[in-house]
């Protein structure tokens, strides 16, 4: 207890002892704002030569240390690669999957003979937890193994469930997996008659299998020859270009061998490859759709030989996103970057970003793919996401895959910590300048800003730039337009003021009563939070919306303070409109 004005948490007022008594609160040393450090975690599959664990979060501090866990030429290593060249400070995990995980639960069984010729009990000990059934003189041994399974039961805390078939109780572990064949089950009787055997926990397996229907894309580079020149012969595979140099007279096998070996020294490519009979087939190391993005290009400058290429497809079976979101789920990352962009695999994205980001986890967090086919098909992904947490990177026409224009577009993200600076004009240096046909005008820009598309352009210095920065989010639940949620700026800034006021309350009132004193506090501490972010130009209008501040008592909940906090968020500047009037 205190006195009116001082409170104390130590020192007890019941002390009668003389001395000098001091205790340290330290609930009001924070009078500034949080830190905004933008946590990124990417998703990717693991090639069987990669050494990481399934579903394990792990920390990446270079492209070579992401070859290494998810193999080298991944989708993980090439997204790695992408973030770190685009932001080298960023803070990156990165957590992989081997497939989808199946789960069976280990069983045991306590066997029981009978009848009792006697009252007593039977009791089954499970990992040192005692269970008893009451045993009468003349029950039979399946009315003794009902008893005993119902015992089972009702003791919830157990890691195993029980069921009774005719004189044999069946445990199942709860938790499937391996873990549950370590659960020891030791029987015993007391009641003259009845025997209890045991036979161990076991069969408990965990197996990951590929997805139904994985399959890796393939394409194909077709040479003739001979040469009657010489010159030479490339080969582009993504941003990758791959020269022989041809001597006139090399057969179609010699240029093939040399091909083969340049594959052979760029081991960092996403493709491997094999020759037959003049025909290169060039196969995704990872299986999925990503495999059909891969770009694969041809030209030769030697006479007499000529080059055909086939488009790589085929690739499908995308692994699934859901567990690997779930393993992430408590990480409390601030931009999630899905190596797919398929509808599905982005569908999964939302729900776990609904979910981590809600009023009860309060973990903010955006999530980011990229695009590089026509803005048509851009836009119909973007409406059927129609989420104000996931923005859509196109960079039209370029060589790199999809997971890698996301990782590189987070990265940038990631870069600027103030939620509501605009994005425009920052710089991904791991994107490549496409060819000028494929530049996005002014008209694409628009619509594709009109549709929940984020553009990037190519600008001075042959620098890939994000226009601007806007989620899919254009209509509401009712199919109208809707801008409230259009720049991703808006939402990061709420995800910032939530976590400031959030922040301050648990400082300041970790164990507070609640009186008719409490609501203004909490009101005043609060305030000092809004006008701390509006001198950082992060919300404006603080005191003109003062009045919309409130805190208050819960009207059905008496240990509940329920708060108001008017948020006029900062808005970017994207368009300055002038008039020049012409005076002579």
């Amino acid at each position: 207890m205190s006195s009116p004005n001082v409170e104390f948490f130590e020192i007890g007022s019941s002390i009668r002892k003389p001395g000098k008594y001091f205790e340290f609160n330290t609930r009001l040393a924070v009078r500034t704002l949080p830190g905004n450090l933008q946590r990124v975690l990417m998703m990717t599959p693991i090639l069987p030569t990669g050494t990481a664990q399934h579903l394990q979060i792990v920390d990446i501090y270079s492209d070579e240390q992401a070859a290494t866990l998810f193999g080298r030429g991944s989708l993980g290593h090439l997204m790695a690669r992408a973030a770190i060249k685009s932001n080298p400070y960023l803070s990156l995990q990165m957590i992989g999957s081997r497939g989808n995980q199946t789960q069976i639960a280990a069983t045991g069984k306590i066997t029981l003979t009978g009848p009792a010729t006697a009252a007593g009990e039977v009791k089954a000990t499970i990992n040192g937890t005692d269970v008893t059934a009451a045993v009468s003189d003349a029950d039979t041994a399946q009315a003794i193994a009902t008893a005993l399974a119902a015992a089972i039961t009702a003791k919830s805390s157990l890691p195993v469930t029980a069921s009774a078939q005719a004189a044999v109780v069946t445990l199942t572990a709860k938790q499937p997996g391996t873990a549950g064949n370590a659960i020891t089950v030791v029987s015993s009787a007391t009641a003259t008659g009845v025997t209890a055997t045991v036979a161990d926990m076991a069969g408990g397996s965990s197996t990951i299998t590929e997805p139904a229907g994985a399959a890796a894309a393939t394409g194909n580079v077709t040479i003739t020859g001979p040469a009657t020149g010489n010159g030479t012969l490339s080969v582009y595979i993504g941003d990758t270009r791959l020269d022989v140099a041809v001597a006139s007279g090399d057969t179609v096998d010699v240029i093939t061998t040399g091909l083969m070996a340049a594959v052979a020294a760029s081991p960092d490519l996403p493709v491997t490859v094999t020759s037959a009979q003049g025909v290169l087939t060039f196969t995704a190391r990872t299986k999925g759709g990503d495999g059909n993005d891969i770009s694969l290009r041809a030209i030769t400058g030697a006479a007499g030989t000529t080059v055909a290429v086939t488009a790589m497809a085929g690739g499908s079976g995308n692994y699934d996103l859901a567990p690997v979101l779930a393993a992430a789920f408590a990480g409390g990352h601030n931009i999630v970057v899905s190596p797919y962009n398929d509808q599905p695999s982005l569908t999964t994205l939302r729900s776990h970003l609904t979910n981590v980001s809600g009023p009860l986890e309060q973990r903010g967090a955006i999530g980011v793919a990229g695009w590089k086919k026509s803005l048509s098909s851009a836009i119909t992904l973007a409406e059927s996401l129609n989420e104000g947490r996931i923005t859509l990177g196109w960079h039209n026409g370029s060589v790199k895959l999809p997971c890698e224009i996301a990782a590189s577009y987070a990265a940038v993200i990631a870069s600027e910590e103030d939620p509501a600076r605009p994005l425009n004009t920052l710089a991904m240096d791991a994107l490549d300048v496409t060819a000028m046909e494929n530049w996005p005008g002014r008209t694409e820009q628009e619509n594709a800003l009109h549709n929940g598309v984020t553009p990037f352009e190519i600008g001075p210095g042959d620098k890939v730039q994000i226009v601007r920065a806007i989620t899919t989010y254009t209509r509401n639940a009712e199919g109208v337009d809707d801008v409230a949620l259009l720049d991703l700026t808006t939402i990061r800034t709420l995800d910032y003021v939530r976590k400031s006021c959030r922040e301050r309350i648990s400082l300041r009132f970790p164990r507070d009563k609640l009186s008719t004193r409490t609501p203004p506090k909490v009101e005043s501490e609060l305030l000092d939070v809004l006008l701390k972010l509006e001198e950082l130009e992060i919300v404006e209008n603080v005191m003109a919306n003062r009045a919309d501040l409130i805190a208050e008592k819960d009207s059905q909940d008496a240990n509940r303070l329920n708060a108001r906090i008017p948020a006029d968020v900062v808005n970017g500047l994207h368009v300055f409109a002038g008039r020049i009037d012409l005076y002579l």
